[in-house]
C-alpha cells in the first residue's frame, strides 16, 4: 500500500552526486565517478525527469555539506548520492534517495554483484529510481538505453579515460 508514503513530486528534478569509492584502493576513485555517471546519464533520458549536468552536481565532490543545502544550491526535488565498493570481480553498489526539501532518505537500495553484470546493476539501479520520485515516466524503465558494450575491460579502459578527461588538463586529455 501507498498509504503513509511521501507522495514523489510532480516536477522531478535529480542530482547525481558523485559516488563515494570504498573499494580498498583509493586508485578505484574513477570507478565509483564513472558509475555515478553512466547512471547520470541513463535518468537524463528518462522522458519527465530533469537531470542537474555534471559539472553542477559533481562540484560537492568532497565536500561537507548537508543535503538540503545541496538541494537548494542546485534547484532539485531529489539527490542521489552512494558508495561503490569493489574487490576483485565483485561489486557491491549501495544508493540512496534523498528528498531535497527534507533531507530524509526516501529509497535506498544495495546491489552486490559479480562485475560481469555492472550493466544490469546501473540499468536496475535507474529503474528503481524512476519508480521512486519521477511520475510521469512510471512505466518507461524499459526505455533506460541499455549497455554499449559487454566487454568489461573496455568498460574499464573508458571510466578511467573519461576521468582524466574531467580533469581538463593537457597532459591528462593526451
Amino acid at each position: 500500500s501507498d498509504l503513509g508514503k511521501p507522495k514523489p513530486p510532480e516536477n522531478p528534478a535529480i542530482a547525481v552526486l558523485p559516488f563515494e569509492n570504498l573499494s580498498a584502493d583509493p586508485e578505484q576513485d574513477y570507478f565509483a565517478d564513472g558509475l555515478a555517471e553512466e547512471t547520470l546519464d541513463r535518468l537524463g533520458r528518462v522522458p519527465g525527469l530533469k537531470v542537474i549536468a555534471r559539472s553542477s552536481s559533481f562540484g560537492f565532490k568532497g565536500q561537507d555539506v548537508d543535503a538540503k543545502t545541496i538541494a537548494g544550491r542546485l534547484g532539485v526535488t531529489t539527490l542521489l548520492e552512494g558508495s561503490v565498493r569493489r574487490d576483485g570481480g565483485r561489486l557491491r553498489l549501495n544508493a540512496r534517495l534523498i528528498d531535497g526539501a527534507t533531507g530524509e532518505q526516501v529509497w535506498s537500495g544495495s546491489f552486490d554483484r559479480e562485475m560481469a553484470d555492472v550493466f544490469a546493476v546501473q540499468a536496475e539501479l535507474a529503474g528503481a529510481i524512476v519508480d521512486a520520485i519521477a511520475p510521469a515516466a512510471k512505466g518507461l524503465t524499459a526505455t533506460i538505453p541499455s549497455a554499449p558494450t559487454t566487454d568489461l575491460n573496455a568498460y574499464d579502459l573508458y571510466l578511467a579515460a573519461r576521468s582524466q578527461l574531467a580533469l581538463r588538463l593537457p597532459e591528462s586529455i593526451e
